[in-house]
């Protein structure tokens, strides 16, 4: 079955580099723009493949992206919790730089590029000592998202709107060499041939 995968677009906290996790956040102007772009992208490039629905995270900034792109492409949209994004619980709207500052421990850690950007370490990371998710927890409960779809759906492709941490973590623990990047979109096969 075909999945397409693509990220919401952009919010006021991703401008100030600010972790939003599960923290509501709704897009900006210019992610409203985005996603109006995306969703014209998708329909001239996958319009052929026969989209039967899109699945979205539930939160403001996922939901509002898989809205405008429903528009674009007139499928139903089904809205499901297990794709909001990791919860960064403590950490949750604090800058990228506050980050390497409050938290010593993330200095030199792959949770940060060398240009001091946030990475998402999609192979390992446990922010429970915040009170938020591990690795472990945000894979379970996209990849039961995905096997629902599988079971309930069959034959069509299918949109997924979802975070970055959370869907490159499913790409990740898929085995899935890919990296999301906002504004585009990951076509694949699942289960994997």
């Amino acid at each position: 079955m075909k999945f397409i995968l693509a990220l919401h677009t952009e919010t006021d906290w991703n401008e100030s580099g600010r972790l939003q996790g599960q923290t509501d956040i709704p897009l900006n102007e210019f992610g409203k723009q985005r996603a109006r772009e995306l969703g014209d992208k998708i329909a001239s490039g996958l319009g052929a493949l026969g989209i039967a629905k899109i699945i979205s995270s539930d939160l403001k900034r996922a939901s509002e992206t898989a809205q405008i792109i429903g528009e674009r492409i007139s499928v139903p949209i089904i809205f499901d919790r297990r794709l909001r994004e990791c919860r960064f619980g403590s950490l949750e709207g604090l800058a990228k730089a506050e980050l390497k500052e409050r938290i010593p421990e993330l200095n030199g850690s792959p949770t940060f590029t060398t240009k001091d950007t946030w990475h998402g370490s999609f192979h390992e990371y446990d922010f429970s000592k915040f009170g938020g998710e591990n690795r472990d927890r945000v894979f379970v409960r996209h990849r039961a998202c995905l096997e629902e779809i599988l079971r309930t759906t069959r034959g069509q492709a299918i949109i997924i709107v979802g975070h970055g941490t959370g869907l490159n973590t499913l790409l990740a623990g898929l085995g899935v060499e890919q990296v999301l990047t906002r504004g585009d979109y990951y076509v694949f096969e699942y289960p994997r041939e």
